[in-house]
């Protein structure tokens, strides 16, 4: 019964390593995203997301034109 908890903790570990790095790389478009969201709020508008808004080149992007 302990492997198991031990495996649990290995690859959950292993997870961590893989999704602290991602997060530090995405951060800055969230805060960029999160920004325009709370102008568009403080504008009295409904937010609504597009990519151009924060830097985001459509031709990249799959959904957010």
């Amino acid at each position: 019964m302990n492997a198991a908890w031990d495996l649990a903790d290995i690859t959950m570990g292993g997870m961590t390593l893989i999704n602290l790095p991602a997060c530090f790389l995405l951060g800055g478009t969230a805060l960029k995203a999160l920004r325009d969201f709370e102008r568009q709020q403080k504008q009295g508008k409904n937010p609504v997301f597009k990519a151009k808004d924060i830097g985001l080149d459509e031709n990249e992007t799959d959904f957010w034109r």
